[in-house]
């Protein structure tokens, strides 16, 4: 049977790359490893795929392989396998670097990427490094892709799958103030979330101004805004902001 990749790592988080490759592309015929029984069930009944003996089974079978493991298994689920040099592997587990990543899968060619959950709709930015054709033609299923041609850009964006998280737990505590005060929670969700689009579409709108321009023009002198944002100022919240960025990115270099 032809497959169109192979899947080492089969945990929640690779549901959600599925049902975007799946959306984009209904015909995909995917080979899954045995590892993490109860979403590789679901996947193979949900989807029709068929499940390998073992990793190396599924390394054997497929041109692209899709490492999903977390950072610390990455070794022990390619121990074993053989690549070769028309394979394609694409790794989405952090704390990997791509010349540690290149030696355990030579002489297959290997990205990294970091796509967030929004994969499953096809609206999840991927940063990818390095670049890579094939890669690109593929992860695009998954929403737009940004190519770096330096690592260390590469790690600092990866650091945007935390803030996607970061954001979801910002719309939810302002979507609860709005309950609090009487909205409806339905209509609350929806103008945060219309908020959130409006604020994406301007910034896109107006490149004639840096996104700071485009926040100090709404910044008047006694308005609420200024208001506002003095208070996150004088409390350190924004530059806390930068802080946390900063400590994830360190998380990054680590196994975990």
């Amino acid at each position: 049977m032809k497959y169109d990749m192979g899947i080492i790592g089969v945990g929640q988080f690779c549901l959600y790359l599925v049902d975007g490759f799946k959306k984009r592309d209904p015909k995909i015929n995917i080979l899954l490893s045995p590892r993490g029984e109860k979403q590789t069930r679901d996947l193979a009944k949900r989807y029709g795929f068929r499940i390998g003996e073992n990793n190396a089974a599924v390394a054997a079978a497929v041109p692209v392989i899709l490492l999903a493991t977390r950072p610390a298994q990455v070794e022990e689920a390619l121990n074993g396998i053989d690549f070769n040099q028309d394979q394609l592997v694409i790794s989405v587990a952090t704390g990997i670097t791509h010349e540690h990543l290149s030696t355990l899968v030579a002489p297959a060619h290997s990205v990294l990427c970091m796509p967030t959950n929004s994969a499953m709709i096809g609206v999840s930015p991927v940063p990818m490094y390095p670049a890579n054709d094939q890669a690109r033609r593929l992860l695009k299923s998954l929403g737009p892709v940004f190519t770096f041609t330096d690592e260390k850009q590469y790690e600092a964006c990866a650091v945007l799958g935390a803030y996607y998280g970061w954001m979801l737990a910002l719309q939810a505590e302002s979507m609860d103030w709005l309950s609090r005060h009487n909205v409806d929670p339905d209509q609350a969700r929806n103008i945060i979330d219309s908020v959130l689009r409006a604020t994406s579409e301007i910034d896109q709108y107006r490149k004639q101004l840096t996104t700071r321009q485009l926040s100090d023009e709404l910044r008047l002198p006694g308005g609420i805004t200024e208001f506002g944002l003095k208070m996150f100022e004088e409390s350190g919240s924004i530059k806390d902001w930068s802080k946390v960025m900063d400590a994830v990115l360190a998380r990054l270099s680590k196994s975990y």
